[in-house]
């Protein structure tokens, strides 16, 4: 028989079924309180932070969190996003079916200086600090607007199908994705092969989500110009090399930016040469 009793005014003041149950299991009563509880202070807690990350494709109200949630639960960890090891064995694969020359490779980047800025969330994926200017993120849109108009046939500028609230740089329908590895199988394919989204800007921080070639995502996240999304390859038909690419912090930066942009352009619609084109 347990000692523990909880007091009368609190059993006074539940329902007669559950006031039953607090006297005869008054420490399984106590302990699925303080469950609840807990429960309550995660979700409130949780929910208030995931607001503090902004707009994204989700609606910014209960149901867009809770739908966040339940999506969170395919992500890799928050810890994976450097790791490329899955990236690595697509490469090599690459090279070892179709020839070292398959392999697309178009970014040769020096190391990020200083810390990686502190990178939370999975939808959405923010930047928590060095956010980047209002005029930086017109500059990185406008060279995303720019390379739409300098390519009408092959790029278009739609609504983001991830983000919602911003405008992403697409692929046209009928274009070929990844024209350098026909040869590769559907499975390969369905993990690593852009889809018609190539770029968006985050509109609250100047971060980007781009869709890169296997070997320039590599190099980008190794050298320190971003990290993994966490449903990279794990959510609908969200490639594998989907990365976050860091808010640049001055010009030099946004040169580089533009660079990845264009590397990816060139990636997913075969257009030559856009890269040497950046100044």
């Amino acid at each position: 028989m347990s000692c523990i009793s909880l007091p009368q005014p609190v059993l006074a003041r539940l329902p007669e079924s559950l006031a039953k149950f607090a006297r005869q299991r008054p420490l399984l009563f106590a302990l699925g309180l303080v469950g609840t509880a807990s429960g309550l202070w995660w979700a409130v807690t949780d929910y208030i932070h995931w607001r503090a990350l902004g707009p994204s494709g989700l609606p910014l109200n209960l149901f867009g969190w809770f739908k966040a949630t339940i999506i969170t639960s395919l992500a890799r960890r928050q810890s994976r996003i450097t790791d490329t090891s899955d990236l690595d064995a697509v490469v090599k694969q690459i090279a070892e079916q179709e020839g070292e020359d398959a392999v697309f490779r178009r970014l040769s980047l020096l190391q990020r200086r200083g810390e990686r800025p502190e990178v939370r969330g999975v939808i959405p994926q923010r930047q928590l600090d060095n956010i980047a200017s209002q005029a930086t993120i017109q500059e990185l849109n406008k060279y995303i607007i720019s390379l739409a108009s300098d390519y009408p046939t092959m790029l278009r500028i739609a609504q983001s199908a991830w983000e919602g609230h911003v405008e992403g740089l697409f692929l046209r329908r009928g274009v070929p994705a990844d024209p350098f590895s026909e040869l590769l199988s559907e499975r390969m394919f369905s993990r690593v092969a852009p889809r018609l989204e190539i770029a968006h800007v985050h509109s609250v921080d100047g971060s980007l989500h781009v869709s890169l070639a296997p070997a320039d995502a590599v190099e980008i996240v190794r050298k320190g110009w971003g990290v993994r999304h966490r449903l990279a390859g794990r959510y609908k038909d969200l490639p594998g090399t989907y990365v976050m690419i860091y808010a640049p912090r001055d010009e030099e930066e946004v040169k580089v930016v533009k660079k990845i942009i264009a590397a990816t352009v060139e990636y997913t619609s075969g257009l030559p040469k856009i890269v040497d084109g950046v100044e």
